[in-house]
């Protein structure tokens, strides 16, 4: 079984900053240090990193009007008619 520490948690937290190439590099070279030992959160990166690969690579496909107006309306984003 995995142990996930406190690093791990705070890799998580800035994951996105470390994929968007947002932290300052000794920050950067903390995570990298930590992903070497670390195969939970190896893991976790490499997954997220293949993930972002299919939705970047995926063909856009227009969404259905049906669709987009169930999100306006689950979102609260109609206005109403009174305005």
């Amino acid at each position: 079984m995995v142990q996930i520490t406190e690093t791990c948690k705070q890799l998580i937290a800035l994951l996105t900053d470390f994929l968007e190439g947002e932290l300052d590099a000794a920050r950067c070279h903390q995570i990298e240090a930590h992903l070497a030992t670390c195969p939970y959160c190896h893991a976790v990166v490499d997954t997220t990193l293949k993930t972002l690969a299919l939705y970047h690579g995926a063909p856009r496909e227009p969404m259905p009007e049906q669709v987009k107006q169930h999100l306006v309306e689950v979102l609260g984003l109609a206005k109403n008619s009174t305005e």
